[in-house]
């Protein structure tokens, strides 16, 4: 478990008893949803395979 865990925690927790942070607006319509969706970008690096140049020779 790292930091990010901690943080998720901490919106997951945030949201669920502030339900109007979570709401959306559907035309005059304001939708309160019952469910918290979290996603979280990661960065991993380029790696650069042999297989290609392998396979044309």
């Amino acid at each position: 478990m790292g930091l990010m865990s901690g943080f998720v925690k901490a919106a997951v927790s945030g949201l669920q008893n502030q339900p109007i942070i979570n709401a959306v607006i559907d035309g005059d319509d304001i939708i309160y949803r019952d469910y918290v969706d979290i996603s979280i970008a990661v960065g991993t690096p380029k790696v650069h395979s042999n297989f290609d140049t392998a396979v044309a020779k």
